[in-house]
This record gives structure tokens, sequence and C-alpha cells, in this order.
């Protein structure tokens, strides 16, 4: 590898998709605990700074009723980025890290955008439909996506599809059980990111992975993401009806 094409692998691995989601995401809740001056709940409370006058969290997180009655869409998208609590964003950081990166470097950076973009449209269309009385809020339902991912990329290289598939469970299982996580969000961002990996595995088996993935496969996964995207806010807005 030379030098320059060592140098243009960093940059991209620093700018990154994956590491300006984190990093937009941990913006967010340093932003609502000053806004809230709880670092614990940043959802809840006033600040002693008088920062803001409305917390950022609650403009961003998803609501059905918001989105059905006040045409507030892009809460669709931006509830990803909003976090109850140091947990709830240091568990969902760490698993978007460690699987989101992987997922990147093999399908390149358009790919893992679609991936958010109908992760996230995905779980609030599912809370929609299933618990639309429940503000949501978190990028599991990314993370969930990344499941889906994870597994299509091992099939790809032939690797042990059991380590994947068990890990999927053993968060399905602790979604279920706790009655404070949105089951229906995961299982949302579930679908959305499995709907990308088949579409991704309907392009066929041309480019290779990376940076390097092919146009097509790029392609398709934007428009699906796109039309996810749309379906979601025609659904939210009302249209339907």
């Amino acid at each position: 590898m030379s030098r320059l094409e060592a140098r243009a692998r960093r940059r991209y691995s620093r700018y990154s998709v994956t590491n300006v989601f984190i990093a937009a995401c941990c913006l967010v809740y340093v932003v609502t605990v000053f806004q809230s001056g709880n670092i614990a709940s940043p959802l809840e409370g006033s600040s002693a700074f008088g920062i803001g006058t409305s917390n950022l969290g609650l403009e961003l997180i998803f609501n059905a009723a918001s989105v059905t009655m006040l045409g507030e869409w892009w809460r669709i998208l931006t509830a990803a980025f909003v976090h109850l609590g140091l947990v709830h964003l240091g568990f969902n950081m760490l698993l978007i890290f460690l699987i989101g990166r992987e997922v990147e470097r093999y399908y390149g950076a358009i790919v893992m955008l679609s991936l958010i973009v109908a992760s996230a449209a995905g779980g609030a269309l599912a809370c929609m439909y299933f618990q639309p009385e429940v503000p949501v809020g978190g990028a599991s339902t990314v993370g969930y996506g990344l499941f889906a991912m994870l597994i299509a990329l091992s099939r790809t290289e032939k690797r042990d599809l059991r380590g994947p598939i068990v890990l999927l469970l053993v968060n399905l299982g602790y979604s279920v059980l706790l009655s404070n996580v949105s089951l229906w969000g995961h299982i949302g961002g579930l679908a959305g990111g499995t709907v990308i990996a088949l579409a991704i595995s309907s392009a066929g088996a041309e480019g290779t992975g990376g940076v390097g993935a092919s146009t097509r496969k790029k392609t398709i996964a934007a428009l699906a993401a796109t039309v996810i995207l749309a379906f979601t806010i025609w659904t939210g807005l009302g249209w339907h009806y």
C-alpha cells in the first residue's frame, strides 16, 4: 500500500459516518445535560446556567403525536441522536462503534448512512403503529439495523453465523424483559437494517467491500433507505387516512 493510500484510509477512518454519528449523539447528550442540569436524566430538570428555553432532546425525540399533529417529521430521524441516560448512551455508542466500523469498512460510507436512515425510520414506523403514545429515543434502532448487516456480512464472508445470531437474540431478549426499553423500536430498526442487507445482496457479488463497494450496491441501498423514510413520513403525517 502506498503512503498516499494509507493516509487516505486513515482520513476515511477518522471521519467515517460511524464516527461522525457517534460524535453527534454525544454532542446532543452534552447539550441536553447543560440545558437540564441533570447528567443522569438529561431530559428532566432545569439548568442553573439557564441555557436555552427548551431542552434540545425534547425537541428531537420521536413522538408520534408531534409528527402527525404538528408535522414535525424530522423527529423520525433525530430521535436516534437522543439518549435518556449515561448507560443508555454508553451502551448504544459501544455497540455502534464495534459493529458500525466493521460494516462501514466493508460496505462503505453511503451504505452505512443508508442503514442509519433506514433503521431510524423503521424504528419510528413500528412505534407509530404499535406504541404511538410513548415518546422514544436512542440509537438502538441503528444498533439493531447493524445486527442485520453483521449477519449479512458474515454470510458474505462465509464466517460462522452463530455468533451474530446469538448476539441478536440476546439483545432481543433484553428488549423483551426490560419495561423501559422500546421493543417495537428495536424490531423496526432491525427490519430497516434487514431491508438494506437484502437490497445489497440482491445487487450480486460485483465490486469489493469497503470504500470500493460497487456503485450499484450504493445506489440500491440509498434508494431503499429513501423509500423507507418517505413511507414513514407519509404515514406519520397522516396522509394514509
